[in-house]
């Protein structure tokens, strides 16, 4: 059966889009990762032993080497200090975030304009996105919820309450100055090893993994805002296998008009879906283009390759009963198999499935 030639263009784009993520994306991921890595490993974590350890031998001198408790002195000045090195530090690294990601904005706008003159068939002129909005994309567009500045500030005060729990329970057990030395050096480390260290590690890699992608899902979307003539809309890509989650999944194939201004993906830390094409299937019908035979266009999965314009919701009905109970839950998905929509099951706030008991209303409602 003929099925549009628009269809055939869309694949096209969203197949040089993800060849782009996995190979140039990818590369700039691993850059900005490896920078924020010396960042931590040569700044922050270093610094911020050296710091703890100095004022804490102040203390230890303060009191005399025979004292035995920091139970009875006073430790903000000292946290003061850390927390002010803390603070100072993330603004650092997210300087380095911001200006790694803005400048992928540029680049990514200027590819996305270069393949979409080249896969789209008709001679049209195609307009850039202004210059001016892409420099401030990536301090005023939210990435997974929160402003790239935000997702700093929220770890510097997740690491400045770890240090100072650490702190205050070695003094509030009358812990020596040695002591507390040792379980900062255990706890929070500048090492490996180092618990509270991990989790920096851990988040602040979070991060540098989901900026360059961010920061292409927002090129793309301004070069199609540039051409709605062209661009009529985005799609929700996700991606076919266990690892999506149950927001993305139930996002999946859904069109967004650009006037509607839904955020497009990535939508959490180390998202893989991003935002496909739709491309304005009028324009080639008045330019003579004829409807081709695009059956056989396909969508990757975890499986297989699948029919192109398959969503996911669809696809999950394909596979084995064993395989959907272990993605969704056994009773989460038996309610799904009696007609419970996959979106009616999922919590857009958590980017999860709802509790099985909200879960088992909804279905009761829908009559599943």
């Amino acid at each position: 059966m003929a099925r549009p030639l628009k269809e055939q263009v869309e694949r096209e784009l969203a197949d040089r889009f993800l060849r782009r993520s996995l190979m140039r994306l990818g590369w700039e991921e691993q850059q900005l990762v490896a920078k924020t890595m010396r960042f931590l490993e040569r700044k922050l974590l270093p610094h911020l032993q050296r710091l703890l350890q100095a004022e804490l031998t102040k203390l230890e001198e303060k009191l005399g080497r025979g004292a035995q408790s920091l139970e009875s002195v006073r430790l903000e000045t000292m946290l003061e200090r850390v927390n002010d090195l803390v603070d100072g530090s993330y603004k650092d690294l997210a300087t380095i975030t911001l200006d790694s990601a803005t400048a992928i904005v540029a680049r990514e706008a200027n590819a996305t304009h270069a393949i979409l003159r080249k896969v789209f068939p008709v001679d049209i002129q195609l307009r850039q996105p202004n210059t001016a909005v892409l420099k401030q994309l990536m301090k005023e567009r939210p990435m997974s919820g929160r402003l790239l500045k935000d997702h700093f500030d929220q770890l510097s005060g997740a690491t400045k309450r770890a240090i100072d729990t650490q702190v205050r329970l070695g003094a509030s057990l009358g812990e020596s100055v040695p002591k507390i030395k040792a379980r900062i050096v255990r706890e929070i480390g500048g090492t490996v090893d180092g618990p509270v260290a991990k989790q920096v590690r851990r988040q602040a890699e979070a991060i540098a993994r989901t900026a360059p992608h961010h920061a292409a899902a927002q090129a793309r979307i301004e070069v199609a805002k540039a051409n709605p003539k062209v661009v009529r809309a985005w799609r929700w890509d996700a991606t076919l296998d266990a690892k999506t989650c149950p927001w993305c999944a139930s996002r999946d194939g859904r069109e967004y008009p650009h006037d509607r201004g839904t955020s497009p993906p990535p939508l959490h830390n180390q998202c893989r879906c991003h935002p496909a094409f739709v491309v304005n299937g009028e324009i080639l019908r008045a330019a003579g283009f004829k409807d081709l035979d695009t059956s056989k266009l396909r969508r990757p999965s975890e499986n297989g390759p699948v029919k192109y314009g398959t969503r996911f919701e669809e696809w999950l009905g394909t596979q084995p009963k064993g395989w959907v109970d272990s993605w969704m839950g056994k009773e989460r998905a038996e309610l799904w198999r009696k007609g419970a929509p996959l979106d009616s099951l999922v919590d857009p706030r958590k980017l999860n499935f709802k509790p099985l008991a909200e879960a088992r209303r909804v279905a009761a409602r829908r009559g599943a």
